[in-house]
């Protein structure tokens, strides 16, 4: 009896973090597609967890309209928009070559995901609470010589 408890909770978890996986791979999706490759940003705090430093910023937006229109030009050139989304342990195992300089500063990694294109990263992306706290595209802070999220909602 305590094996087949045993063996119910296991099943039970690994389903519950399945289940948690493919809801922030659906999030991530959708704003990939509804938020970056769409060009329309109005929708875009639903999708990221953005602080009052960025939000009182009146050029926010426009900053991230920009920043978008560039990393589609590159998913057009790069996979013509066919790109595909990696776990952190996904990405390690898949032997991208870019993946080092992810490994440094974020502990977090079963938060970490990635839009590649090409067989390269275009797009890390940080998940947290169901939305969207670090996109690091051109967003990345420069920490002792090693480069760092920019954690959005701080």
């Amino acid at each position: 009896m305590k094996t087949i408890m045993i063996f119910l909770t296991f099943i039970s978890n690994v389903l519950i973090g399945a289940c948690a996986n493919h809801q922030s791979s659906t999030l991530i999706e959708n704003f990939v597609d509804e938020i970056v490759i769409s060009g329309k940003i109005d929708k875009i705090e639903e999708f990221l967890d953005l602080g009052e430093d960025i939000k009182s910023n009146p050029e926010y937006l426009a900053f991230f309209k920009e920043n978008f229109a560039s990393i589609k030009d590159t998913m057009v050139e790069g996979c013509s928009l066919e790109y595909e989304l990696f776990t952190f342990d996904e990405a390690i195992n898949s032997n991208i070559n870019t993946i080092g300089q992810y490994e440094k500063n974020y502990s977090k990694y079963d938060h970490v995901y990635f839009v590649v294109c090409d067989g390269k990263i275009i797009l890390p992306i940080i998940q947290e609470n169901n939305k969207i706290i670090s996109i690091q595209s051109s967003m990345l802070k420069k920490l002792g010589g090693d480069y760092s999220p920019f954690l959005l909602n701080q």
